[in-house]
């Protein structure tokens, strides 16, 4: 039986691979393992979230390696190919959620160059990625993470009891993100002001929740703006149930993300860029307003809850963004695997050393996190 390992860098992939892993084991047609190596031998060295992944993994009850077995007939990354080079054969990467920026790290020649195949959300990814692979290797899968949602909707009641939400109150959903793109700190103002009249959640990023060296700041204020944050590793979908409104950072995934979920719900994406037209394509600016403008927003959220002209476009481009079944995207995950094992590899294999590559990720570290200790000295001055 062909193996099939998922290569770990940070807790929030489990949720990816899960139902793949689970319909494989439920098939047995191959065999799978998860692989989480600690921070001296992992391949994302002193950045990869071994503490959450393993407890998460122990917590659901999933047996996993802490040792790759370099031999695996493919191995599965959501990152980059650099990840996965120590293994010998086919390497495959698994695309997570759909972008709306020009910038987007999936849509770069790094993302995609290197693989034997690539798993992708639907037909917006096949086209932005068809020039750096060819086009029989980029496979259309949906988002096999949702499967378990669309199987078995969850009871909105349950929720509201769970987070102790005020009844008389509309429910509003901020998911943010994390990086230069992340519109926290420019409206946070705003954002705290709608605890008066709106229940917050917020599902803070998960490279947020961390509180990794490039934006610790983010998740103190979070704090101010939440009436209750949600743990970052849980889906969005269980939050799509109970939401009356939705606002998300807009270079994050959750964008599209949410639409595809529920396409009803009203969404409003944020940015701190100056020049939103140079920064997204067409296709954000007709699916929800997007803000650069703190001033904006609680007139915005007013008008959207009442006169929401967005619906039509987000039912509509769903359908292109995530090209899914609804429910059987796991399935369709194997399938695909399963042809791509027919393939002819073209894909290298580096053995790689560790002393080196623990030595540069070491100082790639230190040097992120003086940057950040730099710049949080300079806007306090």
């Amino acid at each position: 039986m062909f193996k099939v390992e998922f290569y770990i860098i940070d807790a929030f992939e489990i949720y990816h691979f899960l139902p793949i892993y689970k319909a494989i084991l439920y098939h047995n047609e191959l065999e799978a393992n998860f692989v989480i190596e600690p921070p001296s031998t992992n391949t994302a060295g002193p950045w990869v979230n071994y503490h959450d992944a393993t407890n998460i993994l122990e917590s659901i009850k999933i047996s996993y390696s802490t040792v790759s077995n370099t031999n695996a007939k493919i191995a599965i990354t959501t990152q980059s190919v650099d990840h996965i080079l120590h293994y010998k054969n086919l390497k495959v990467r698994l695309m997570y959620g759909v972008g709306l920026t020009r910038d987007y790290f999936s849509y770069r020649k790094e993302a995609s160059h290197g693989f034997d195949g690539l798993l992708v959300n639907g037909n917006y990814k096949v086209t932005q990625l068809k020039k750096f692979i060819s086009k029989n290797r980029i496979k259309t899968v949906g988002y096999p993470k949702h499967d378990i949602f669309f199987h078995n909707k969850m009871c909105i009641n349950n929720i509201l009891a769970d987070y102790k939400l005020d009844n008389n109150k509309k429910n509003v959903i901020y998911f943010p993100t994390w990086d230069s793109d992340s519109a926290i700190k420019k409206f946070y103002e705003e954002l705290v002001k709608l605890k008066q009249d709106y229940n917050i959640l917020v599902k803070p990023h998960h490279c947020t929740a961390r509180g990794l060296a490039v934006n610790k700041e983010d998740l103190e204020n979070l704090k101010d703006i939440a009436t209750t944050i949600l743990n970052e590793h849980i889906s969005l979908s269980e939050f799509c149930t109970i939401a009356d409104l939705i606002i998300v950072d807009a270079k994050s995934g959750a964008l599209t993300e949410a639409i595809y979920l529920n396409y009803q719900i009203p969404i409003i994406a944020l940015s701190p860029r100056s020049n939103l037209a140079k920064h997204f394509y067409k296709e954000a600016f007709l699916v929800a307003p997007i803000l650069n403008s703190p001033i904006k927003l609680l007139a915005t959220i007013k008008n959207m809850l009442t006169n929401d002209k967005y619906k039509y476009n987000r039912k509509k481009y769903s359908n292109m963004f995530y090209k899914s079944s609804r429910g059987n995207d796991s399935q369709k995950a194997i399938s695909v695997i399963k042809e791509l094992l027919t393939y002819t590899q073209i894909s290298q294999h580096k053995p790689r050393n560790l002393f080196r590559k623990a030595i540069k990720l070491k100082i790639e570290y230190i040097i992120n996190n003086i940057k950040y200790q730099v710049r949080k000295t300079l806007l306090h001055k």
